[in-house]
């Protein structure tokens, strides 16, 4: 019988009546296990409706949409669907159990002011696809922890909310978890996709995935005809970001004046393995279009490796 900690446990909204008790669940169970499905977090119209909008992004978006990958991720969400912006994103339960993991107290002070978004993808995984290497979402943050026994706040840079626009099964792909693994030394191996100790986030529409970045997890391969979507939100502490906002201090027109090694340095610029992009591309674009010092980012295996 497997322990507690090394199941992946559930808490479905309609079971209380009050939304503390289950922000409260879900906290409790992400600290025991570092995953928890949520059901019926939205309704499958919404789920719907957020698909229909973002559908028509895929071509564009590359990867899946033109053949020259497994999977399309159409990014920039929170401007191409305004279900998903306020009503998946702005959902009380997902920011409550962001605040708790992301927004915490040293003694009296407080250290860590409101978290913020990440990234804002939609990722269409097509038929046939393999699966998705394991990974923690808190690579990019360079976070390495070492084992311990019970799960201490602080531990986490950032908490993941996968939400279903399809119905997820263990053929089509569904995200993989290790349960448990949130506690684990860094250094340990990161097991192999056909490990016994994966569990399947099997979803229906309008269920979501929670996730926190110390996780260890990875999409199924999909063994259907048919593609599977889901949005993935992640957020991150507010304070790892530039103490002066140096994108809004700074016009383009004195931007593109300064020397390239100036523009990396504030800002324009990737961090690896995968922070600082734009619509996945290099931001420096965003300054030059001509610029010959572009940095390559998105491509079939970074796709693989980061969603």
């Amino acid at each position: 019988m497997l322990s507690e900690r090394h199941r992946l446990p559930e808490v479905d909204l309609r079971d209380h009546e009050k939304v503390e008790d289950s922000i409260a669940r879900v906290v409790e169970a992400m600290q025991i296990s570092g995953a928890c499905i949520v059901r019926t977090m939205f309704t499958e119209a919404m789920a719907n409706q957020v698909r229909e909008d973002l559908e028509k992004h895929v071509i564009a978006a590359g990867n899946f949409g033109e053949g020259s990958g497994t999977t399309s991720v159409v990014t920039g969400l929170l401007k191409k669907s305004n279900d998903y912006a306020v009503g998946m994103v702005g959902h009380e339960v997902f920011q409550k159990v962001v605040d708790y993991f992301l927004n915490f107290f040293w003694h009296e002070r407080h250290c860590d002011h409101q978290a913020t978004t990440r990234q804002h993808p939609w990722c269409l995984c097509a038929p046939r696809a393999a699966p998705q290497p394991l990974h923690r979402d808190d690579v990019d943050r360079a976070n390495v922890q070492s084992a311990v026994e019970k799960y201490v706040l602080g531990r986490d840079t950032n908490v993941t909310m996968l939400v279903a626009l399809d119905k997820t099964t263990h053929a089509n792909g569904a995200t993989r978890v290790i349960p448990g693994s949130h506690l684990w030394d860094y250094n340990r191996p990161i097991p192999s996709t056909d490990d016994g100790s994966l569990l399947d986030a099997e979803l229906s529409p309008g269920d979501s995935l929670f996730i926190l970045g110390s996780v260890i997890h990875g999409a199924g391969g999909n063994s259907t005809d048919s593609a599977r979507a889901q949005t993935a939100i992640f957020a991150t502490r507010g304070r790892l970001r530039q103490m002066e906002n140096q994108f809004l201090a700074c016009d383009m027109e004195t931007v593109r004046e300064f020397p390239l090694w100036l523009q990396r340095f504030m800002g324009y610029s990737i961090g690896q393995p995968a922070t600082g992009w734009v619509s996945k591309k290099d931001p420096l674009l965003v300054v030059s279009l001509e610029s010959e010092a572009v940095e390559e980012l998105w491509d079939e295996s970074f796709t693989k490796f980061h969603f």
